[in-house]
């Protein structure tokens, strides 16, 4: 199978598996009852996920995928927490980790990412109008 193509897959189980149809009546509730508070919270989720989907298909991108490295120099190195900004908000995640010959290997998106300029709202508006065209209003 072609890497584009289980890239794909994998985004796509990852959309379905928090776009099920529980987890989005429940998120569409708190949203009724809580405001604008409610949905903040959730384009912050969102957010969340979409900045970690990037930060591992960057690392795949750089490494290879798995058990299929591209360069025996640069290595997977499990993931650990860190934090970044989407919008004005500081946001927990967790963020994948490469070593390479010379030690840490710094992914550009995850410093982009910890820069509170790094990551504009507009980019965030982008991204989730695209997720709720696409797949999470269907699921609805």
């Amino acid at each position: 199978m072609r890497e584009d193509t289980i890239r794909r897959k994998k985004a796509s189980r990852l959309f379905k598996d928090i776009g099920g149809r529980g987890w989005l009546a429940g998120r569409m509730a708190e949203i009724l009852c809580q405001g604008k508070r409610g949905l903040d919270g959730l384009s912050l989720e969102l957010g969340g996920m979409v900045a970690e989907a990037i930060m591992y298909m960057e690392r795949e991108e750089m490494a290879g995928p798995d058990y299929h490295p591209y360069c025996s120099q640069i290595q997977k190195w499990a993931s650990q927490r860190g934090s970044i900004f989407v919008g004005d908000r500081k946001l927990g995640v967790e963020h994948p980790r490469l070593r390479g010959p010379d030690g840490e290997v710094v992914l550009r998106t995850y410093g982009k990412l910890k820069d509170s300029n790094g990551f504009s709202e507009e980019l965030l508006g982008k991204v989730l109008r695209s997720l709720s065209a696409e797949g999470i209003v269907r699921h609805w």
